[in-house]
């Protein structure tokens, strides 16, 4: 029996891992170690799978770094007692530790080496090696990156795992027959790298549920505290259930890259308004393939862009994700056949 150690250090990490989990082969026992971020715990609480907690996240580049230097000394123990074989995560603390120890580990990113700069120097040095999406860009790390041509969406969004539910719509959002709606998801933007970042603004919020709330009922899916006024806005679902309201959804506006890169691979018309627009490679990648659009906060036709938006075919859009299904890979076998390398 072989000991796969899993540490998602993000709620999007968690649900790729939860399509690795589902589909490990007979031979693999699978540990898992949560960082409490966001809505991480609440998901993996909801699938009853159990876990070890190791931190909760905290803010800002001396509490990350404060995290990281703690958690190093956390996973030498746990791999250890837990007689860990091989590591899957892109968190530097897990990387370090197994390196330390001399024991395979492997980490994976779609976020870009630049981009990301404190995780590309406390995570792919110490990996065996780094599975990357086609797109991302590797700088000096290229020689640990193993590229792929896929999207981490596409682990838990697949069509051979991920069917949408209506009534987990219904249910959630107390419909008795689907209505038009449109989603916003709100980033905490508390990461190292969204230091400097901007996203959409309580007044920039204001003005497009204004624009789009006559036609369109609203909800808004915030990762941080939002203002009374739009309280009743807020959406409040089981954890477990959010990709199925994006699918059933017309639109999704977001500052957060997950959330639009969601709504780009299930088909939804969609629109980033952040600083790292046209930043990023993969969503670079769906923005070339007509999937997803994206604009800059401060730009004087952000509500051009808006009202392109909901102009949107979904039709064609849909043809477009059919296109993408053809032309990139299903990643979690890819993923299970590079794991077991090790073995």
């Amino acid at each position: 029996m072989i000991k796969v150690g899993f540490f998602p250090a993000h709620p999007s990490q968690f649900w790729m891992m939860k399509a690795l989990y589902d589909t490990a082969p007979s031979d693999v026992e699978i540990q898992w170690f949560i960082r409490d971020k966001d809505v991480t715990k609440k998901l993996i609480d909801s699938f009853e799978i159990p876990y070890t907690l190791v931190s909760k996240a905290q803010r800002g580049i001396i509490g990350n770094a404060f995290e990281l230097a703690l958690n190093i000394f956390k996973f030498l123990l746990f791999s250890k007692k837990n007689k860990i074989d091989i590591w899957l995560s892109k968190y530097g603390a897990v990387n370090i530790a197994a390196w330390i120890l001399n024991q395979p580990n492997i980490s994976f990113n779609d976020d870009d080496a630049d981009i990301v700069p404190l995780i590309a120097y406390t995570s792919y040095p110490f990996a065996n090696k780094v599975l990357c999406t086609n797109w991302t860009r590797m700088v000096k790390f290229e020689s640990k990156a193993v590229f792929y041509p896929s999207f981490h969406e596409l682990f838990y969004l697949h069509p051979n795992r991920f069917t949408k539910d209506l009534n987990k719509v219904l249910s959630n959002l107390n419909m008795r027959e689907l209505q038009p709606y449109v989603i916003i998801r709100l980033s905490s933007l508390e990461a190292h790298h969204d230091v400097t970042a901007e996203g959409i603004s309580a007044d920039l919020l204001r003005t497009i549920i204004k624009m789009i709330g006559n036609e369109y009922q609203v909800y808004i899916s915030s990762e941080k505290d939002i203002s009374p006024e739009f309280s009743r806005y807020q959406l409040k679902i089981e954890a477990g259930d959010m990709h199925h309201i994006l699918a059933f959804s017309n639109a999704c506006i977001a500052d957060s890259q997950t959330m639009i890169a969601e709504a780009a691979i299930l088909g939804i018309p969609s629109l980033r308004i952040s600083t790292f627009s046209k930043k990023i490679g993969y969503l670079q990648e769906l923005e070339r393939r007509g999937l997803c659009q994206s604009i800059l906060p401060n730009s004087d036709s952000i509500f051009e862009a808006v009202g392109s938006l909901m102009n949107s075919s979904i039709e064609e859009i849909e043809g477009k994700k059919i296109q993408l299904l053809s032309e990139t890979i299903d990643p979690v076998p890819f993923f299970w056949e590079e794991i077991l390398t090790y073995q």
